[in-house]
């Protein structure tokens, strides 16, 4: 057989093409990839399972991945979920949506303010110096009170806390809630609810707002009342001098004024004696 085989060109020739066609068949599918056929059956969207309320941090648990076996790609089509997740919403999603990158904010304006603020919360940003901006120990991340000084109806001063417990979002334009060295700004910008923004807006147009710092663990209240002159023992009527001393001669009775009981001098009283 082997002597027949070595004997006939022909077999050897049609034996070498069978060979390199298999050979070339296998290169050419590794080569030019899946069919479009094929690539529909491997390929997975991303999808909402839920509604998404925009602005909101996507999780892995709002998302799913469904396979995409008919049509077109709708632009901006999402094929990973890693893609999405810790992504913030731009717009609602409503459950069953194939997620697209234009409904997410882009990745390079995570750093945008909007993005960190609450929903329900407000950024309200007022001035401060060196002194009323506690020295800029009043970092991104950490926990103030707000007081304004004002005078009362009287003219007096006064001092009263405006605002308890609101964070810190920034100092001027600085945002790293990692960097612990001090900051010192023209302004701050704190996360309040709406009422207390109006409170400091009305607040900062009668007086001078000033921060207080506070320990990130202490959520306590402060129900004082508002601080006055008279909380400082200025009034100067506590330190003068207005007590009577009382001289007794026999049956008379004299102030220091040098005046007895009876209204008479205790140099004329001396003079009848």
């Amino acid at each position: 057989m082997k002597s027949n085989l070595q004997s006939n060109p022909f077999v050897l020739a049609v034996g070498g093409a069978i060979v390199i066609g298999i050979i070339a068949v296998i290169v050419a599918t590794f080569w030019l990839g899946p069919t479009p056929e094929q690539k529909q059956q491997s390929i997975t969207l991303v999808q909402s399972v839920v509604d998404i309320e925009a602005g909101t941090k996507i999780t892995d648990k709002e998302l799913t991945v469904i396979p995409w076996t008919t049509g077109e790609l709708p632009p901006g089509a999402i094929f990973n979920m890693g893609t999405v997740v810790n992504r913030l919403a731009k717009v609602k999603i409503p459950k069953g949506e194939t997620v697209l990158e234009s409904m997410l904010v882009p990745t390079a304006s995570n750093d945008d303010l909007s993005s960190d603020i609450p929903l329900g919360k407000r950024a309200f940003t007022i001035a401060i110096n060196e002194v009323t901006g506690v020295g800029g120990f009043a970092s991104p991340g950490n926990f103030v009170d707000v007081i304004v000084g004002v005078k009362d109806a009287a003219g007096m001063p006064i001092s009263k806390t405006v605002v308890e417990h609101v964070k810190v979002l920034a100092v001027a334009q600085a945002r790293s809630i990692t960097d612990p060295t001090p900051k010192l700004g023209t302004n701050v910008t704190l996360e309040v609810s709406p009422e207390e923004a109006q409170k400091l807006d009305v607040a900062r147009s009668l007086g001078t707002l000033s921060l207080v710092l506070r320990n990130r663990a202490d959520k306590g209240s402060f129900d004082g009342v508002a601080a006055s002159k008279n909380d400082l023992m200025l009034n100067p009527n506590v330190y003068s001098d207005t007590s009577t001393v009382e001289i007794i001669r026999g049956n008379l009775t004299t102030g220091s004024n040098g005046v007895d009981s009876g209204g008479s001098q205790s140099g004329a009283m001396g003079g009848q004696r």
